[in-house]
């Protein structure tokens, strides 16, 4: 009889990357997977269901504010929904519980079944975080982490029997492709207006308060008509009108659903992954972003800190920088262009170090058999 698992993700889906290919990874191990989410694309739905991965949104037609008292009422409706569907099922599959959010969302009640957490983010700036983290981390099967440092932290921070498990944010990818058709029509439309020969340094992500992009506007626009800064994600701080003062050819593309995303990343000359000294998570990140480029083959300019060193750096898969330096950004690039082939290659050989699938498959093995942990 296959393994049962449920896979539970509060929000919407397509904005929890990790999670989102931890989930079709686990589709990929021959397990009767239903996964329960706030709400996903019909696309999504239709993509994991052809992999024989049941989804089940439970607030699909559910609008909330974005206020704490919206959050509130979201959490409790996702509370009695997804348990509702979970009462329908095996008593005994396992719980594969994507992010703190969705566990604190099921309520003290997740304690009494088997399941695996995964921790996107340490959270080390929020109390209420914390306190629920111990609390559930401690009672979990396997807890999971996107990176090394982060496994390390938490389990002295928490006191866990043992270390995390490791899940890089890596997306499952065909890699070797570039230049893909875009299918998303208004992002085509958007890279099809930046002229021949333009070599793009792209930013992919939100533009949030903990990742000042600055300097490399600055940067892009004094390496002259050769290069195109574009960035492809939400701007949720307004800076966008900022950076294009300072860099007035960049170019925005809106957010685009995942995995079509990836469909522009197949275009980039450099990716950029920098972050400010602003908290431990960012400190040791973990972002998805830096195996999307390097599945293209695309090297990466990275701000110089541990989860990135030790990451796209060890691998010379990339070039990390002071991101606050107009000039060591500049310089970084033309690093990067004198040994492009070699840092492309490194590129493929870094997103290729790592089996996601066999991480999920050792974490499935250990919590429902006692397999080993590493």
């Amino acid at each position: 009889m296959r393994t049962r698992v449920i896979a539970l993700c509060r929000g919407q889906l397509e904005s929890a990357c990790g999670p989102l290919s931890a989930i079709r990874s686990l589709g990929r191990l021959n397990l009767d997977v239903l996964c329960i989410c706030s709400t996903c694309l019909p696309e999504t739905r239709a993509e994991l269901e052809t992999v024989g991965i049941r989804v089940e949104p439970v607030l699909p037609d559910l609008r909330f504010a974005n206020t704490l008292l919206g959050k509130i009422e979201h959490y409790h409706a996702f509370r009695r929904r997804a348990w509702r569907l979970v009462g329908k099922e095996d008593p005994d599959a396992l719980l594969w519980v994507a992010k703190i959010d969705t566990a604190m969302a099921l309520g003290k009640r997740l304690l009494e079944k088997r399941y695996v957490l995964t921790l996107q983010e340490l959270h080390d700036k929020y109390r209420f975080y914390q306190k629920a983290i111990r609390l559930y981390a401690s009672h979990a099967g396997a807890v999971v982490v996107p990176e090394y440092c982060r496994a390390n932290i938490l389990r002295c921070w928490h006191g866990l029997n043992r270390t995390p498990f490791v899940l890089p944010n890596k997306p499952l990818v065909r890699s070797g492709e570039k230049h893909l058709f875009v299918s998303d029509a208004n992002a085509r439309s958007i890279l099809e207006s930046i002229p021949d020969g333009n070599r793009i340094l792209l930013y992919q992500g939100a533009v949030t308060f903990d990742r000042d992009l600055g300097a490399v506007a600055r940067a892009v626009q004094e390496l002259g008509e050769g290069y195109r800064f574009v960035i492809m994600g939400p701007d949720r701080t307004g800076d966008l009108t900022r950076l294009r003062e300072m860099c007035p050819p960049l170019v925005h593309i809106p957010w685009v659903r995942p995995p079509a995303h990836l469909e522009i990343t197949s275009h980039a000359h450099v990716g950029i992954a920098f972050y400010k000294f602003d908290s431990l998570n960012s400190i040791f990140c973990a972002p998805n972003k830096i195996w999307e480029y390097s599945a293209f083959g695309v090297p990466t300019l990275c701000q110089d800190i541990p989860g990135l060193r030790y990451t796209i750096g060890t691998a010379g898969a990339g070039v990390c920088v002071d991101s606050q330096s107009v000039d060591a950004i500049i310089s970084a690039v033309r690093i990067i262009e004198a040994n492009y082939s070699v840092h492309s290659q490194r590129a493929r050989e870094f997103y290729e170090s790592v089996d996601t699938t066999d991480v999920v498959g050792r974490i499935i093995d250990h919590t429902t058999h006692g397999g080993p942990h590493c």
